[in-house]
């Protein structure tokens, strides 16, 4: 224990060694996630950890900072697309003014909800299935959810753009090095070659947009629970009127 509390300028020093600490980790982790499949998960198993940011550390950044850019482009989108068709959003006991409010409250709440989902429901599930495809590799499970953190960072670059940019071939050019870049990790950290590349590839695509559907479906549900439990929206205007 030290016999006084140190000075401000302290302080001050330690918070900016932080913030250059973890701005060359960021500098080093980004390039390395992008263009090295597989890299980031090896060095971390491998024990060489400080040069990096920690996997989930990564992942919550990327996941937030993505979820954060779509949720703005998505309200923009929506409020321009409702007043350009000059539609009408007829929800229960409600006008078409309050209508719309709710829709984009929906959106925005889905926005902030489904990231958490990702992080805290979709990883553990999909790390569980490789631990299942991979049972015979003696691989705990913790290295397979930094495996899974990897992996789903990327994807938010690579459909990110995809989505916002509205050219008829960026959805495919995404899918297509997303899969390039999930056959080159299973490579990379598991060792799996040739044909048995491509099935393991092929079912580990199915089972990512499986977890991806059912994530945005409980995020809906918990989307619908939160808001009308801190009163949002009347849940009654989202209930389908009885014939």
């Amino acid at each position: 224990m030290e016999p006084a509390l140190p000075p401000l300028s302290h302080y001050l020093k330690e918070l900016f060694n932080e913030f250059l600490a973890f701005d060359s980790k960021l500098v080093r982790t980004i390039p390395a996630l992008l263009f090295k499949p597989g890299f980031l998960t090896n060095e971390y198993v491998a024990g060489r950890r400080r040069r990096y940011l920690l996997p989930w550390r990564l992942y919550a950044l990327v996941a937030f900072l993505a979820f954060f850019i779509l949720s703005s482009y998505i309200h923009l989108e929506l409020g321009d697309w409702i007043a350009a068709k000059s539609i009408n959003v007829k929800l229960n006991g409600l006008s078409p003014k309050d209508g719309q409010s709710v829709v984009e409250t929906l959106s925005r709440l889905w926005n902030s909800i489904f990231p958490y989902v990702l992080l805290v429901e979709c990883s553990p599930i999909f790390a569980l299935y490789l631990k299942l495809l991979y049972r015979k590799s003696g691989k705990l499970y913790v290295e397979h959810l930094i495996f899974t953190f990897h992996v789903f960072a990327f994807s938010l670059f690579v459909f990110l753009p995809a989505f916002l940019i509205k050219i008829p071939w960026t959805e495919p050019v995404g899918l297509v090095l997303f899969l390039i870049y999930l056959g080159v990790a299973l490579h990379r950290v598991y060792g799996v070659k040739r044909w048995r590349l491509v099935w393991h590839l092929a079912l580990s695509a199915v089972m990512f947009a499986l977890v991806l559907i059912q994530a945005a479906v409980l995020a809906l549900i918990l989307t619908v629970a939160f808001g009308a439990m801190f009163d949002l929206f009347p849940l009654s205007a989202l209930t389908p009127k009885k014939s």
